[in-house]
């Protein structure tokens, strides 16, 4: 027998050349002339595949027996490229033929079959077969329906079933789909039919978050080869949360009728003991502990609210803490809307005199015949709802006292409310009390009787107070002082420094309680005034504070006194630019709106005007533009420029002030009901000697004019300012700042040399001060 030798034929085909000799038997063999006898040890080839994955090889081992000389072996698949054909010489009567699967990677799953055909030839060419065999195979490609999977359950719950289909099936039951219990011992699979399995997982023992895990699908004839299935478990809460809930503290509100109850529930028929909290004092929960489904009653106490400020929102977080299970929470929002008194107008009132107040606030249209606006120790009132914001009270005669003007809610909450000085009209006698430096702008304070000015020569804040029988002048210096606003409620006043703090000053000892600071590293929000003349900062009944820079490009800033914040205002303002150029800002005392005007030629001069009831800036056709301004107490009239009238809400010009004969018009103001204007006039056009003021009445036009009817003068004798060679300066600068008692009974003239005070005559004065009458909705 002489030794075989292999060689390559053709693609997928081998040779096998052996002398064969003597003969032999056996399972699986075949014989042919010559005696020839070939074994091989298999009847049929079976070839298993992953997705993805390559597919093992088969082996199939010949021996041979019998018959003489060299053959030559010959495998042939029936579809040409099938497989990778190899082979392996044992010994002269042995091989082992190798069957690999080409290109299966990339095949999707599924099954084929056909055979491959083995024959031993007596030549090269195989022209001459001495032997042949067909081999049956199979070759199955197993995929998943899924290359991952997702499953949602929750806490001590197990979930929806998954189901995983298997491609092809797998009726003889040799694949096996597993979860590997170290992996995720939470996961369990079970075989439903030949191609389906079904997957659950069981958040028992879990608590709520996220896991991974993995299945396996596995061959029983596949030992090195498996394919894997990444699985992740969201696991929710086992404690079903109830939904947000919410209530309101407003007028007619009370802790039981802000009460309810939220429910306790699981998932699934899980029944675990159970506590509900809340982390809010005022949220008061009942009935608080259980097992299994239960409910919680729940109430609002009032009178633990007082760390929520009114008209905002403040949320509790109930907790449901449950056995085995994660705590879950969920808000309860309070809103609190009480009714409340921001300001009231005019403020001192004249005692003994039926009159009607201007009420500024939120809430009012919560208001009802038996819940009203309040003023402390007065019956007989009657209250008069215009809007949210806004709202009239008649108020009878009453004697002088200090009032507050509240209105009360069903919980009995103290809410924000207004002080009211009621007071015999205060008489001040012809005054001249000596003064110096330059004067930004000042006020009277008809409940101390005291003239307060922004002086910024000195640098300081000047006050001249009238203890009885003579005038005192205190001073509280102030680092680039800026200008000056009381506070509707006589308790405060603030004075700007510099363009970034505000000072609140108490008026009675005229030292600074608090400073607040702006951030004003963009320069564009700012708290500076230039040095034009001003008439004070000004404050409108939404209690905020306005400034705006008398150069370019200024935001129009304000500080909240209800917050302590400050902000800018940009609504109503070009989109192109919120900023202002050279704003010159007026509003009435009586707060109800503020009035801009922008100052600087070559620019967009545009004014508006901000309405406190509703927020909201707009710019009314014809206003007055590129002028300065001031208001009458009541807002009643706009005096723009000195001498020109307009409607303070629909800015249409009125009329003008004609001084008579010879004199200059150096300053001017509106009595508080706005039906008089008080313009202090030089002795001729070559001075600026005052000798008189000229009153005119600013409901009546001289015939076939435009201007008031002159009703009278007041003499002016001593001079608020040094005009002469050595005070020139100062009085071409600032011209005086010129006020009038809330009473219309004074005037005061404050300049560089002196605090002039002088007495309106009963003629040349007005009736003590009420309120227009307004669109009503009776309340």
């Amino acid at each position: 027998m002489t030794k075989g030798r292999w060689a390559a034929l053709v693609v997928a085909a081998v040779a096998w050349a052996l002398s064969a000799c003597g003969g032999g038997g056996g399972g699986g063999s075949s014989s042919s002339g010559g005696g020839l006898t070939v074994n091989a040890n298999k009847s049929s080839l079976a070839f298993v595949a992953f997705v993805g994955q390559q597919a093992p090889a088969e082996n199939v081992q010949f021996s041979l027996s019998g018959g003489s000389g060299t053959y030559y072996g010959l495998a042939e698949p029936d579809v040409q490229g099938r497989f990778g054909v190899g082979f392996q010489v044992t010994s002269d009567t042995t091989a082992t033929v190798t069957l690999t699967p080409f290109n299966n990677i990339g095949q999707p799953p599924g099954s084929v079959s056909g055979s491959v055909s083995f024959k031993l030839c007596r030549d090269i060419n195989c022209t001459q077969v001495a032997w042949q065999r067909s081999l049956p195979y199979t070759l199955d490609t197993y995929g998943l329906s899924v290359s991952q999977l997702s499953i949602s359950g929750s806490e001590g719950a197990v979930s929806a079933a998954q189901t995983v289909t298997l491609t092809p099936a797998d009726p003889a039951n040799r694949l096996t789909l597993t979860a590997s219990s170290a992996l995720n011992p939470w996961l369990t699979v079970s075989r439903t039919s030949a191609s389906t399995y079904s997957v659950v997982a069981s958040g028992s023992g879990l608590a709520a978050g996220s896991y991974q895990g993995e299945l396996e699908l596995f061959h029983t004839t596949v030992a090195n080869g498996s394919l894997k299935v990444p699985v992740a478990f969201t696991v929710g809460n086992g404690t079903i949360a109830p939904p947000a809930r919410s209530a309101t503290l407003d007028a007619a509100a009370t802790g039981a009728s802000l009460g309810g109850s939220f429910p306790v529930a699981f998932v699934g028929s899980q029944a675990p003991t159970w506590t509900a909290t809340s982390d809010q004092p005022w949220l008061v929960l009942t009935g608080a502990t259980g097992t299994g489904a239960g409910s919680v009653q729940y109430s609002v106490n009032p009178s633990l609210t007082s760390a929520v400020p009114n008209w905002t929102s403040a949320t509790a977080n109930i907790t449901l803490s449950a056995s085995g299970l994660t705590p879950v929470s969920f808000p309860f929002t309070l809103n609190k809307r009480l009714p409340e008194v921001f300001t009231v107008s005019p403020n001192p009132l004249a005692a003994n005199h039926a009159t009607s107040l201007k009420v500024s606030g939120r809430g009012f249209t919560q208001l009802t015949p038996s819940r009203t606006l309040q003023i402390s120790g007065v019956a007989g009132t009657t209250t008069t709802v215009i809007s949210d914001t806004q709202a009239t009270l008649a108020v009878p005669a009453t004697t002088a006292a200090t009032r507050t003007v509240s209105v009360a809610n069903a919980a009995g909450l103290a809410t924000r409310s207004a002080p009211l000085a009621i007071q015999a009209v205060p008489t001040l006698a012809y005054a001249a009390v000596p003064a110096s430096g330059e004067v930004r702008s000042s006020l009277f304070d008809a409940t101390r009787n005291a003239v307060y000015a922004v002086n910024l020569t000195e640098g300081a804040l000047v006050r001249h107070r009238f203890n009885g029988s003579s005038w005192v002048t205190t001073a509280l210096p102030i680092a680039e002082i800026g200008d000056m606003a009381m506070s509707p409620d006589k308790a405060t006043l603030y004075v700007s420094s510099g363009v970034s703090q505000l000072l609140e000053v108490d008026p009675d000892t005229l030292q600074a309680r608090t400073t607040r600071t702006l951030d004003s590293s963009n320069g564009l929000m700012t708290l500076g005034v230039g040095r034009f003349v001003r008439d004070g900062l000004s404050i409108t009944s939404d209690l905020k504070i306005w400034f705006a820079n008398d150069g370019d490009f200024s935001a129009l800033t304000y500080f909240d006194i209800i917050g302590a914040t400050f902000g800018s205002q940009t609504q109503g303002l070009p989109e192109a630019s919120t900023l202002l150029r050279g704003a010159m800002l007026a509003a009435p005392a009586d707060g109800s709106r503020l009035f801009v005007a922008q100052s600087t030629g070559g620019f967009d001069i545009t004014s508006y005007l901000y309405d406190a009831g509703t927020g909201q800036l707009a710019a009314p056709a014809g206003a007055p533009t590129n002028v300065s301004a001031r208001y009458s107490h009541n807002g009643a009239r706009l005096l723009a420029e000195r001498s020109q009238v307009h409607d303070g809400a629909s800015l249409a010009l009125l009329g003008q002030v004609q001084p008579t004969g010879s004199g200059i018009l150096t300053a001017s103001v509106l009595s508080p009901d706005g039906s008089r204007v008080y313009a202090l006039v030089s002795a001729n056009d070559n001075t600026l000697i005052i000798n008189r003021v000229e009153v005119f009445d600013t409901t009546q036009l001289a015939a076939g004019t435009s201007h008031f009817v002159k009703l009278g003068e007041i003499a002016v004798t001593d001079q608020a300012l040094d005009c002469g060679p050595q005070g020139l300066s100062g009085c071409s600068n600032v011209l005086g700042s010129l006020n009038v008692s809330p009473h219309g009974n004074t005037l005061f003239w404050l300049g560089n040399a002196r605090l002039v005070v002088l007495p309106i005559p009963a003629g040349l004065r007005t009736a003590p001060l009420a309120v227009p009458r307004l669109m009503p909705a009776a309340r």
